[in-house]
């Protein structure tokens, strides 16, 4: 158990290393993009397989978020410079 706790620690100070960098932000920004975070993930006319599919892709996103760990104000700046990105095509 205590390597297991080592090992996601370890982990999570690996992804607050990488998301804390410029680099790490555009990543983060392209995948909530990208991965249904953003849009529905249900379109009229698609199967529940498409759904199913899209709803996952985005779930790993929303997980990825939640683990780590940023304070709210964080996302709040990345969703504002996305919803410019995608009004303005910047």
């Amino acid at each position: 158990m205590r390597k297991t706790l080592e090992k996601r620690s370890a982990v999570h100070d690996d992804c607050q290393a990488i998301f804390n960098t410029d680099s790490g932000r555009r990543v983060l920004k392209h995948l909530i993009k990208s991965q249904y975070v953003v849009d529905p993930v249900y379109n009229t006319g698609q199967t529940c397989c498409e759904t199913a599919n899209k709803d996952g892709r985005r779930s790993v996103v929303l997980s990825l978020i939640k683990f780590i760990n940023k304070d709210a104000s964080y996302f709040h700046k990345l969703m504002d410079e996305i919803e410019q990105e995608i009004t303005y095509g910047n």
